[in-house]
């Protein structure tokens, strides 16, 4: 019993890693897009 909460949570915690990556991605992605557009305006 106790193993199956481990691989949910496990689970879980690669989600939220995954999910964390790419708000970073997307966030760094949209700043330099928007110095880009700055830059060139």
């Amino acid at each position: 019993m106790v193993s199956v909460i481990a691989v949910a949570w496990e689970k879980m915690k690669a989600q939220l890693r995954a999910s964390a990556a790419v708000r970073r991605a997307t966030f760094v992605a949209s700043g330099e897009m928007w110095d880009f557009w700055c830059l060139n305006n």
